[in-house]
């Protein structure tokens, strides 16, 4: 499940690229997302996308998670940097690198 921040880039994207469609148009926030509170994470609708539709979705899905995989590991490294720094010491003394 997606975070608020997440269902928001990829509702975004969806916009973007053109497949908000005659299915996404009644997306519904269903489901609780983990961690988050009342964080609502999006119900798409995708039983009557065509393959063409599914394929091109799977396509910017992908995309997406490797979008949102490199900015989160990129700011995990900022906070590990930040915590490092504020006990006095460099992440890579602390990693031995």
């Amino acid at each position: 499940m997606f975070c608020r921040r997440h269902l928001g880039v990829a509702l975004r994207r969806i916009q973007d690229v053109g497949v908000f469609d005659r299915t996404l148009v009644n997306t519904q926030l269903t489901a609780s997302a983990p961690n988050e509170g009342n964080a609502k994470m999006a119900a798409v609708k995708i039983d009557n996308l065509s393959l063409k539709e599914l394929l091109d979705l799977e396509i910017r899905v992908k995309k997406q998670i490797g979008l949102v995989r490199d900015r989160e590991k990129s700011e995990a490294k900022q906070e590990l940097v930040a915590l490092a720094e504020r006990r006095g010491f460099s992440l890579s003394e602390l990693l031995g690198g």
